[in-house]
């Protein structure tokens, strides 16, 4: 008999860094995206990542946010990004880290995150709620990193997927937003217009931080959530389906200059 057939090349898949909500886990996040995973399983693979926070025992808002985001209200420790100075400082404070003007501990979390893409191979970033107005300040930090380099594009996440998310609302965060001016890459924003937790004027103003060109939102009629819905569906395969041509033209390229410099 001949030489046994070569394996077929696995296809190249999205990699993206996913970011939980507040008092989500990596865990429970996996779960929650079971059929936005099973949707896009042909482009993209999902890296679920733990929050290096632990929100009070009893904090703020806790029993919505997590029933409504799939975690266990009672459980002793609940994951964060970052935490409410308000609350830290009053535990009757009522203030969720999503309504706080002071946010604690956020510089630790954007730094293990910008570790973690300096270490792995990450096409894009997808985010939920907390999760998701921290990928847009790691995508704003990511720009500004590469401007100061001169434009040297820098590994990725080279595009944005953003579930219930919203501009930071601490003016140091803010402020940080809004001097990168407009977020220069691919962004599918997606929210919900019954969304008891964070309005829909807050999903727009974080869509807005993004660049008109390179902009998907999707508004659906649900809350505070991940839609499932056909519609939904389509619009995020065909998103990332035109970010991983995107990706496979820019290694193609990068292959033929490499190619080039050894030839001559």
């Amino acid at each position: 008999g001949g030489a046994p057939a070569a394996a077929p090349a696995a296809a190249r898949k999205l990699r993206l860094l996913a970011l939980c909500g507040y008092l989500q886990s990596a865990a429970v996040f996996r779960v929650k995206t079971g059929s936005l995973r099973k949707a896009c399983k042909s482009s993209a693979e999902l890296v679920f990542v733990e929050p290096p926070h632990a929100a009070p025992a009893k904090p703020a808002g806790a029993e919505v946010e997590a029933c409504d985001a799939g975690g266990a209200p009672e459980a002793p420790e609940q994951p964060a990004w970052w935490l409410a100075k308000e609350q830290l400082e009053d535990a009757d404070s009522g203030v969720r880290p999503s309504l706080s003007r002071t946010y604690v501990g956020i510089e630790e979390s954007l730094e293990m995150l910008e570790a973690e893409l300096d270490r792995g191979s990450y096409d894009g970033v997808l985010g939920f709620s907390q999760g998701a107005a921290l990928a847009a300040l790691l995508l704003a930090r990511r720009q500004a990193r590469q401007r100061g380099a001169g434009g040297r594009p820098s590994r990725g996440p080279r595009f944005g997927v953003l579930f219930s998310g919203f501009v930071a609302r601490d003016e140091r965060w803010a402020a940080a937003l809004a001097e990168t001016g407009p977020i220069d890459v691919p962004a599918m924003i997606v929210y919900g217009e019954n969304d008891a937790l964070v309005p829909t004027e807050r999903g727009q103003a974080l869509a807005d931080a993004f660049a008109e060109a390179r902009l998907t939102t999707h508004v659906h009629a649900g809350g505070h959530g991940i839609p499932s819905g056909a519609p939904f569906r389509n619009d995020l395969k065909a998103f990332l389906a035109e970010r991983l041509a995107e990706a496979t033209a820019a290694e193609a390229d990068a292959a033929a200059v490499a190619a080039e410099a050894v030839s001559t």
